[in-house]
């Protein structure tokens, strides 16, 4: 039996993968501004975080009334050996 489920291999190297690019494109990005201002960056990530955000809570609520939660006691958890 494996020490390691190949599923979470999987997932943690999409996760880097995603979290990798997500730095290399907001430094492709930093670099075409002048050295030493940091402020349009900022204010750029700012911004799309601000955006994102309000989008997510918009699209978050249109399905919450058709989504009904099961109960606590339902639930078992997968057990590993």
């Amino acid at each position: 039996m494996p020490a390691f489920d190949p599923g979470t291999v999987v997932y943690f190297l999409h996760t880097l993968c995603l979290v990798v690019s997500r730095l290399l494109a907001f430094v492709l990005f930093a670099y075409h501004f002048d050295p030493g201002s940091w402020a349009y960056p900022a204010s750029a990530v700012a911004y799309h975080v601000t955006v994102m955000a309000v989008l997510h809570g918009v699209t978050i609520r249109k399905g919450q009334e058709k989504f009904v939660k099961p109960p606590v006691a339902s639930y078992v958890p997968h057990k590993r050996f």
